[in-house]
C-alpha cells in the first residue's frame, strides 16, 4: 500500500517473495525485517516502521521511527 508522509513524500510498501520492501519517493526500495509483531526495521539505516491499526484491525497509518517519530497516513485507494 501507499502512505503519505508529507507532500511529495509517499511510502510505497510491497512484498517480493517473503520479504517486505519500503520505498520512499525518490529513493530505492529497501527490505525491512519484522523484529516484533507490526514493527519492521531496516538493515541499511537506523530506522523502523510500525503499523497503526484502527478498531477494525485494518492498517490506517505507518509510523516511521527515524530522527523522531513521523506518521504517514494510508493513501486513498
Amino acid at each position: 500500500g501507499n502512505y503519505d508522509l508529507a507532500p511529495g513524500a509517499v511510502f510505497t510498501l510491497s512484498v517480493k517473495g517473503q520479504t517486505l520492501y519500503a520505498q520512499l519517493t525518490g529513493q530505492p526500495a529497501y527490505p525491512v525485517f519484522e523484529t516484533r509483531p507490526g514493527r519492521f526495521e531496516y538493515d541499511v539505516v537506523d530506522a523502523a516502521l510500525e503499523f497503526e491499526k484502527g478498531d477494525d484491525g485494518n492498517v490506517t497509518a505507518l509510523i516511521l521511527h527515524q530522527n523522531g517519530v513521523h506518521r504517514a497516513l494510508r493513501a486513498e485507494k
